[in-house]
């Protein structure tokens, strides 16, 4: 039982420093995108912590939205807040265009 446990913290390690690259990756990826328009975000759920998650929003926060028709059901979309730097993913209907 015990190098069960050795053999999980070992994969939970792997994973997590995985996790951590692919956050960079993407980063470096977006950074300079173009915007296809801006939006306002009008919903927040702290459950939405995944690492490939928008993390830290608000409600009201402008972000710029570099894809569409993302993720499960193409249901999210690609942002960036261009303030903090912060990007991923958002579920397209908490996210409002914003007039031009």
């Amino acid at each position: 039982r015990s190098q069960l446990n050795v053999e999980f913290e070992q994969m939970l390690s792997k994973a997590r420093v995985q996790a951590r690259e692919d956050i960079k990756s993407e980063a470096s990826r977006l950074k300079d995108m173009p915007s296809l328009w801006q939006g306002v975000l009008t919903g927040a759920d702290h459950r939405l912590q995944g690492h490939k998650m928008l993390r830290g929003c608000r409600v009201g926060q402008v972000v710029d939205v570099l894809e569409e028709g993302i993720g499960a059901d193409s249901r999210y979309l690609t942002v960036i807040d261009r303030k903090t730097g912060a990007s991923g993913m958002y579920p397209s209907d908490w996210v409002e265009k914003q007039s031009q």
